[in-house]
C-alpha cells in the first residue's frame, strides 16, 4: 500500500516539474518514470507478496527515486539564495 501511495505522489510531483518549467523536464520525466514504476511495483506487491519480481521492480524503481531527488535537491540548493523579491502590484 505504501509503494502505491508513494508512487502517485512521486508522479504528481513529477508532473508539477513538468509543468512548472522551473527546472529541467527530464527532471519531470524521471520522476514521472520512477513513480509509475513504484506504483506498478506496489501493485505487483500487493498480488504476489514480497516475490522476485516485485523486488526487481521496486528496487529499480527506487534507485530511479534516489537519482531523482538526490539531483533535484542539488539544483534547488544551487537555485536558492536569499529571500524572494517582493511581488509587483
Amino acid at each position: 500500500m505504501l509503494s502505491l501511495i508513494f508512487g502517485l505522489t512521486v508522479t504528481g510531483y513529477g508532473v508539477a516539474l513538468l509543468v512548472d518549467k522551473a527546472y529541467p523536464q527530464w527532471m519531470g520525466r524521471l520522476a514521472i518514470v520512477g513513480g509509475v514504476s513504484t506504483t506498478v511495483a506496489g501493485v505487483v506487491m500487493a498480488y504476489t507478496g514480497f516475490s522476485g519480481l516485485a523486488m526487481v521492480i521496486n528496487m529499480s524503481a527506487n534507485v530511479l527515486l534516489l537519482v531523482w531527488m538526490c539531483t533535484l535537491g542539488v539544483c534547488m540548493w544551487r537555485r536558492g539564495g536569499g529571500c524572494p523579491e517582493e511581488p509587483t502590484v
